[in-house]
């Protein structure tokens, strides 16, 4: 009986063919993981969601926006409102450069009446890492009426998953014209 063995060119068009499939997986890979992260951002400002509305319904009030940084410290502690401060998934972690919080604003509407929540808006880098965002973007009235100004700069997964925007929750309802619906935005419970 002839054996036959393999020679070095057959085990080289075998591993070329394993790197293509390994090269067409990649991108799905790379994909899976930016949702994931997506989630997690998502799930994470739910939790912050639920903190705040804990937190004003024991105190009150809002935890002072100190800055633009969501006041963890006050979420966690005495009471853990948050069971523990919740990581940015995509903050920015190259060596040398600080892990941006989730961003937090207070709007001073100046208001009088207690039982109503001041607005407040919690928001999130997306995928791109870079906040579109700003304070000045989420005026009331460019939240509630949906402005294009404003719902532009949110993410948008049917965009692709890498798309820019921001992920944004807030105790703001929004009034769309198209249907006539009010619903809260940010991700739903």
């Amino acid at each position: 009986m002839k054996r036959k063995d393999l020679s070095l060119l057959d085990g080289l068009i075998v591993l070329a063919a394993l790197a293509l499939v390994a090269l067409a997986a990649m991108p799905t890979l790379l994909e899976w993981r930016t949702r994931s992260r997506v989630s997690g951002a998502q799930e994470d400002l739910l939790a912050i969601r639920t903190a705040l509305e804990a937190y004003h319904a024991d105190w009150n009030d809002l935890p002072p926006a100190g800055g633009e940084a969501l006041p963890v410290a006050r979420l966690t502690t005495p009471i853990p409102y948050l069971q523990e401060a919740p990581a940015n998934p995509f903050a920015d972690r190259r060596v040398g450069r600080k892990a941006k919080p989730f961003a937090f604003w207070v709007e001073d509407s100046g208001q009088v009446d207690l039982a109503e929540a001041p607005k407040w808006y919690v928001v999130s880098p997306g995928p791109d890492r870079r906040m579109d965002l700003a304070r000045a973007d989420l005026r009331p009235a460019a939240v509630e009426a949906r402005r294009p100004d404003f719902v532009d700069r949110l993410y948008d997964p049917t965009n692709g998953t890498l798309s820019r925007g921001d992920l944004f929750v807030s105790n703001v309802d929004a009034y769309d014209p198209t249907n006539g619906v009010i619903h809260s935005w940010g991700p739903k419970q």
